[in-house]
């Protein structure tokens, strides 16, 4: 990702001062953050024979929208007070967002690619940031009612932003693999949401997931009435007793209840098959580490 490309962009979109002051900070807290989606986008497009420096623009798109959908999660769950998004008025920081994803569009568009290309690009981007605006409808619903709808929100919700970001380089690189490029990116968003899921139910400092109650994979294993969960932690879910429960009580009940080890093992299914994805093609061994270190990037805790 190239900050240069995105200060700059800054500079010519954002008029007001304050606004553009908003935006650098968001800027330079995304870059701490080392996000992925901008780099994956361009792993795609060299790995798929793309050579054009222009992927850093479309990298940056990618980046932006996601930034964009970011400051709206935060401002929707009102649960993290790191961002500097969440340390300006909220109405500021809704407008911040908007010009963030307008941006994101016009850069896109800006792009110095073959029309065709850049469309199919478009067409991809567009209609997967609208399956990530359904999955985060549902994920604000909590209503899911089993493993198998929550599974389904965590792909529309996360599993298409990731598959944005590598589709949107594969397509402005081959009119192929668009389809493989969609299904890695499903698998790895939706691996990377449930492993932020467990790190959140644990860290009650920033996050709100065990107060709310969020139906993610160990809620659904309690569910099921394994012998080994126990009562305190059933309670629990059940709302019969209050969050007078401490964090190291609830952590320890729920390493004992194998929830998490259960939740593990589902979130390491989806990263073998977002590796697998990708065999049938023999690609570089350098492209397949790669594309690993996506993968196995981080775990749950």
């Amino acid at each position: 990702m190239s900050e240069k490309l995105m200060r700059e962009a800054v500079n010519r979109f954002f008029s007001q001062f304050s606004l553009r002051q908003a935006a650098n900070d968001a800027i330079l807290y995304k870059l701490q953050e080392e996000s992925p989606f901008g780099r994956l986008t361009t792993l795609h497009y060299q790995m798929f024979g793309g050579q054009s420096d222009e992927i850093c623009r479309a990298a940056v798109a990618v980046e932006f929208m996601i930034l964009a959908l970011d400051i709206f999660d935060d401002l929707e769950d009102m649960d993290n007070d790191e961002p500097p998004w969440c340390n300006i008025e909220e109405s500021l920081a809704m407008n911040l967002a908007t010009g963030f994803l307008v941006c994101s569009v016009q850069l896109l568009e800006e792009c110095d690619f073959p029309e065709e290309r850049k469309a199919r690009a478009r067409s991809f981007f567009q209609k997967l940031v609208l399956e990530a605006v359904n999955g985060q409808h549902a994920d604000l619903l909590n209503n899911a009612e089993d493993e198998s709808a929550y599974v389904e929100m965590v792909r529309q919700k996360s599993g298409s932003l990731a598959a944005l970001a590598c589709v949107v380089g594969t397509a402005l690189a081959t009119e192929e693999h668009h389809e493989r490029a969609k299904q890695f990116g499903t698998h790895l968003g939706v691996a990377a949401q449930m492993t932020n899921d467990m790190n959140d139910l644990l860290n009650w400092k920033n996050k709100n997931d065990a107060a709310l109650r969020k139906r993610t994979l160990p809620f659904f294993y309690i569910q099921q009435g394994s012998p080994f969960v126990p009562d305190v932690l059933r309670q629990f879910y059940e709302e019969d007793i209050d969050m007078d429960m401490d964090m190291d009580s609830f952590v320890e009940a729920m390493k004992s209840s194998g929830a998490l080890t259960y939740a593990k093992a589902v979130l390491h299914l989806e990263q073998s098959r977002a590796i697998e994805v990708y065999r049938p093609l023999h690609l570089s061994e350098e492209a397949m580490e790669s594309l690993s270190k996506y993968v196995y990037y981080r775990g749950a805790s």
